[in-house]
């Protein structure tokens, strides 16, 4: 069992699992909730076994934001009546692919590993960090599947975005949302029931996408976030898990 916490440029990195893992979960995520990476590691191995066995044994790596609207944006904008967005998401996955990555298996071999050279990652987040986890998946093909938890698909001009790049071969993708969170009244926010319905059409008829879905959960943005971020999670490590047995995804 590993639990380490350490730090990537004063950012907090938290890491917990088995030392026999070859998936990684990286999920981007607040300081105040780093406290809450055991309970997510823990649920999302309850929801992904299988008669009490689990189908991939994984760790659960929380990389700490410190600007939420900066580090998270893919590019900058200022939104009326949301704020300043800073468009610094580049210098994030720079970090966590330069950085954070190599952190982390130094992080698995002190834990006890021998050899983690064959690794899988994956990325997740909810809202903001959902939007980025996507938008990460467009520029590198370090990570083999994305979880788009409730994520910010409003934001402008990211919609085209996604249709007009590419995704790498065999993604595998999944959106959830809340069934309240389009009724936001005339605001930005209204836009992002289409907007998530519009791209997981797109993805359904994708080349490059392997599997997706979209998930809808009762109530606003604010309800169940944990549980959100956790049922992403279990989904994909269960359908990558499902693929590789299939034969369906490369090594």
């Amino acid at each position: 069992m590993i639990c380490i916490r350490d730090c990537i440029e004063e950012h907090k990195l938290c890491l917990v699992g088995s030392s026999t893992a070859h998936m990684v979960l990286v999920c981007p995520m607040m300081s105040e909730q780093l406290h809450k990476v055991e309970e997510h590691w823990q649920k999302i191995k309850e929801l992904s076994s299988e008669d009490g066995i689990m189908k991939e044994d994984f760790l659960f790596a929380a990389i700490e934001i410190r600007d939420w609207n900066g580090e998270l944006s893919p590019w900058g904008m200022q939104i009326k009546g949301v704020g300043d967005f800073a468009g610094k998401a580049d210098k994030m996955l720079d970090l966590i692919i330069k950085q954070g990555i190599p952190a982390i298996r130094d992080m698995m071999i002190r834990g006890g590993a021998s050899d983690k050279h064959n690794l899988q990652f994956l990325i997740g987040g909810y809202s903001l960090a959902g939007l980025f986890a996507l938008w990460s998946m467009y520029q590198t093909d370090v990570f083999c599947g994305a979880a788009c938890c409730s994520g910010s698909l409003w934001y402008p001009q990211f919609i085209e975005y996604a249709k007009t790049h590419d995704l790498p071969k065999q993604s595998v993708i999944y959106l959830s949302l809340g069934t309240k969170e389009e009724k936001a009244g005339q605001t930005v926010f209204s836009k992002i029931g289409d907007a998530t319905r519009e791209l997981y059409a797109y993805y359904k008829l994708s080349e490059t996408v392997e599997e997706t879905i979209l998930q809808w959960n009762p109530g606003n943005h604010f309800k169940d976030v944990d549980a959100r971020i956790d049922r992403g999670f279990a989904w994909l490590l269960n359908k990558i898990s499902i693929l590789a047995a299939e034969g369906s995804m490369e090594d």
